[in-house]
């Protein structure tokens, strides 16, 4: 926990509080940290299809099953997208890709998983 001091309303008068550090820093919205994890939306599902032959190749195999479902989004010089695949059999892929601000999209790295594992960073 950590504790900080905050202005009320202008005034020089100080109220001292107690925040949890962890999910204070989680909610804060940053360039440089991931967000959120989030359900699969359009564009996320886009930068994943764009790659599957990619990942297809970096894992040695081919997906019959390839359904995106969650995703979380990193600000750097572009974009980084961390995307969770279900791959079928209780298995799934977590995807890293970069789409540059020119709209170039690029993979970064894959991680096999199970679908109990939950996307981070990597």
């Amino acid at each position: 926990k950590q504790w900080y001091q905050r202005r009320v309303r202008g005034k020089q008068k100080t109220k001292t509080h107690t925040i949890n550090t962890i999910s204070y820093i989680q909610k804060m919205a940053r360039p440089g940290a991931m967000k959120e994890v989030q359900v699969i939306s359009d564009e996320a599902r886009n930068i994943a299809l764009q790659v599957k032959g990619e990942v297809e190749t970096k894992a040695g195999k081919h997906f019959d099953t390839y359904e995106p479902t969650l995703f979380a989004t990193q600000l750097v010089n572009g974009v980084n997208y961390f995307i969770k695949v279900n791959v079928g059999n209780g298995n799934s892929v977590h995807v890293r890709a970069h789409r540059a601000f020119s709209g170039e999209v690029t993979l970064h790295s894959i991680q096999e998983k199970t679908e109990q594992d939950e996307l981070a960073y990597f």
